[in-house]
Order: structure tokens, then C-alpha cells, then sequence
């Protein structure tokens, strides 16, 4: 079993922060729980940083550069995602260079999900230990048919580690 949920039972419950979320029943007599609006009251204006569109079009280019999906359905639910919104989002002020790291690294992540999820764990194990040997060794050339995973990688951390602080570049590393 790859995940197990703890048993919390002995422990006291406290209710005084509990949400209560409202509970509706469907047509079908399916009971939806309703999440609250948690941005209803969201202190902060909505930033996007303003390389947007000019980083996304590379990294986009980038990402299509691998034909990472098997099939244009795959590749359209990919890019539905706009993983690049979603960097934008996260790095509202980031420098242009900073920026495209983020949205690389969006990309990563939405690739390396699919092709996780579908394997089972001892596959999954030598995947990572691609991905981690690529972060560690971005100068070492991947060997021939491996799965992209691995040149996906290393391309990004090739270009994100040279304008990375150092701090950040440890960790990018050192926790893996």
C-alpha cells in the first residue's frame, strides 16, 4: 500500500477551529460537500507577473520541443492547464529569468504527474532516480533511450541553476 491515513482516534478533538462545511444532496442522491469561498475575502490584489506572454510562448516552444504527450488529446489537456498562468501567479514579480525557471518547473511537475501515475511503484522509483540524477549532473549528457524524463530535467535545471541563488540551487539539489 503506497499511502496509509494515521489513526488520530486516541487524540482529543478540539472543535473550536473546525469548518463546517454545508452538505447537499444532487438529483441523484449523491451528497456533494461544499467547499467555502476561502478567496472571498482574500486580502491581496491578483498579480501576474508582466513576462507573461513573452515566456510563456518560449516555454511552451520548450515543452513541445519533447512530444512528451503520445496523442494531440494529451497534449490539448496539457496545455489546457496552462501550467505558465499558474507560474505567473505563483511569481508575480519575478525578473524575466526567474520567471521562465518557474514556468519551467510547472511544466515539469504537469509532465512528470502522468507518467508517474500510470506506473507501478518500482517504475516510478527509477524514474525519480533519473530526475534526480539529472538535477544532481546537468553537464552529464542522458543516456540514449531513456524515458525524456530525464532530458526534460536536466534542460531545466541546466538553465534554472544559472541564475538561481546559491541558496536556492542547494536546495534544489540537496533535497532530493
Amino acid at each position: 500500500m503506497l499511502f496509509t491515513i494515521p489513526d488520530w482516534s486516541h487524540l482529543e478533538r478540539d472543535d473550536s477551529f473546525a469548518i463546517t462545511m454545508p452538505v447537499k444532496t444532487n438529483e441523484q442522491g449523491q451528497r456533494m460537500f461544499c467547499l467555502p469561498g476561502t478567496l472571498d475575502n482574500w486580502p491581496w490584489p491578483r498579480a501576474m507577473n508582466r513576462h507573461y506572454k513573452e515566456i510563456q510562448a518560449r516555454s511552451d516552444a520548450w515543452m513541445h520541443s519533447f512530444k512528451a504527450f503520445n496523442n494531440k488529446q494529451s497534449q490539448r489537456a496539457f496545455d489546457m492547464v496552462d501550467t505558465r498562468r499558474v507560474a505567473s501567479l505563483f511569481y508575480p514579480f519575478a525578473t524575466k529569468e526567474h520567471f521562465r525557471t518557474g514556468c519551467d518547473l510547472m511544466n515539469l511537475f504537469f509532465v512528470i504527474d502522468p507518467y508517474t501515475d500510470v506506473e507501478p511503484a518500482h517504475v516510478v522509483r527509477e524514474m525519480a532516480d533519473i530526475i534526480i540524477d539529472a538535477l544532481n549532473n546537468p553537464d552529464k549528457p542522458r543516456p540514449e533511450g531513456e524515458i525524456l524524463l530525464g532530458e526534460l530535467t536536466r534542460q531545466f535545471w541546466d538553465r534554472g541553476r544559472k541564475t538561481a541563488t546559491p541558496s536556492a540551487a542547494m536546495h534544489m539539489v540537496k533535497h532530493n
